[in-house]
């Protein structure tokens, strides 16, 4: 929304000094830049070199990012300018990356269904309400060093059924906080009530104390937890996939 009151050379300066900063975030955690698209990047993991732990990197990125996007903004708000806000979505799997396009022009990219499901998770922040949201497979690699927490099983444009997501809290300190524990036994029980028609929990309950909760654990979570009566069906146990 800033480009429709911002001059076009202005926009160009923003971006490219944002990108600079929230591009050497990707490089400190071994990522490599696949493209700047408008005003969005796309990166990518374990090419052109091998990278063991490409799931946790990338993950550790989103967390650097969000961190260095807080410092711009803090600079930005004493100039009394809006704030800068990214959404991020993360996936793994087998994907093609090589040299794609005619032979005029190409591109050093990647191709493969794992990178339409980092889009589209990219896209559902929105509706999730939170900006860090990351696939099962992500998940299921990083799970004993982050804190994540269930985001429910969405539909995702091009993809058939539903998808389980999670989204990324904070990093192994968040996680072994007692605040988190707190939240998370909490939030286990909330997506029991909401998943089990027969559960004879109160989910407005256990919201109210999530909510509670969030607040000492990382406080853009409440609008996550705000967002959730309108996302009943997303807990719903019509997917195959686990809930945990």
């Amino acid at each position: 929304s800033l480009s429709e009151n911002t001059p076009p050379t202005q926009l160009i300066s923003l971006l490219n000094e944002v990108f600079g900063q929230l591009g050497d975030e990707i490089f400190e955690e071994k990522g490599t830049i696949d493209k700047f698209v408008g005003d969005s990047i796309m990166a990518f993991w374990n090419a052109p070199t091998k990278i063991e732990d490409h799931e946790k990197r990338a993950i550790s990125a989103t967390l650097r990012i969000r961190s260095a996007l807080d410092k711009i903004n803090q600079t930005r708000g004493l100039k009394n300018l809006p704030s800068i806000h990214f959404a991020m979505g993360c996936a793994s799997g087998n994907a093609c990356v090589g040299n794609i396009g005619s032979r005029h022009r190409f591109n050093y990219t990647v191709i493969g269904d794992v990178v339409n499901t980092a889009a589209r998770n990219e896209t559902i922040c929105r509706r999730v309400g939170y900006d860090i949201v990351v696939s099962k497979s992500m998940k299921e690699a990083a799970e004993f060093e982050f804190a994540l927490l269930n985001a429910g099983n969405v539909k995702l444009k091009g993809k058939a059924g539903r998808s389980p997501i999670f989204i990324v809290v904070g990093g192994l300190e968040t996680l072994r906080s007692l605040e988190f524990r707190e939240l998370i036994e909490s939030h286990n029980l909330l997506v029991q009530a909401l998943s089990d028609a027969s559960s004879q929990l109160d989910w407005r309950t256990l919201l109210d104390r999530c909510l509670a909760c969030s607040k000492r654990v990382e406080p853009n979570l409440n609008r996550f937890y705000e967002t959730l009566p309108d996302r009943l069906e997303d807990f719903k146990m019509n997917s195959t996939d686990s809930q945990n």
